[in-house]
């Protein structure tokens, strides 16, 4: 908060907050009251400072309502950054419409489409243009995020090392995909 002080420019803090399982996966024990403790108590410790938060990777319905019904004590907006499948859908076959459904009651500025393909965002977009608030994207440039990732040994390597990276998206084509986005409606 001092940094933005100095600054002397209107600057938001988020605080980012991670899934509670395996990334880019859907909880396979749901345990809802161990979640949503986990939730808060993150949130408590950033709420002092940050302007809001970001739930990032969040790959339910069930999750996303556990995670802001958990954040909501303190009345700060949120941003959720979901994890999409190929097929432009959550891992457990659950469709934006869905999403926006769930979040009606909340206080949640947007989504993000989380950790994955520029291809999967254009997938996605149409669904986003259709809905009644921000959205944005944060992709990466790996080769592939299965949809069933097993832990092993692998899994504790980087995840350069086992999902590998894309020698296609330079530096100048994910420009141009960001400079694209924006014209066809990104809004943040």
């Amino acid at each position: 908060m001092e940094a933005k002080k100095k600054s002397n420019k209107e600057i938001l803090i988020a605080g980012s907050i991670p899934t509670r399982g395996i990334t880019y996966q859907p909880h396979l024990n749901y345990n809802e009251n161990n979640i949503y403790q986990e939730f808060q108590q993150t949130a408590s410790a950033l709420d002092p400072y940050v302007d809001f938060f970001y739930l990032e990777i969040i790959c339910s319905i069930k999750e996303i309502k556990t995670a802001l019904s958990a954040i909501k004590k303190f009345n700060k907006p949120s941003i959720l950054g979901l994890h999409f499948k190929k097929d432009c859908l959550l891992p457990l076959d659950e469709n934006i419409n869905q999403v926006s459904l769930a979040i009606k009651q909340f206080n949640c500025e947007g989504v993000v489409t989380s950790c994955f393909s520029p291809e999967i965002y254009e997938g996605v977009l149409p669904s986003f243009k259709k809905q009644n608030y921000s959205y944005g994207f944060a992709v990466n440039a790996f080769i592939d995020i299965p949809e069933n990732i097993e832990l092993n040994e692998k899994f504790s390597l980087q995840p350069n090392d086992f999902l590998g990276l894309r020698a296609d998206l330079t530096p100048e084509k994910f420009s141009d995909f960001g400079i694209q986005s924006f014209k066809k409606g990104l809004n943040f």
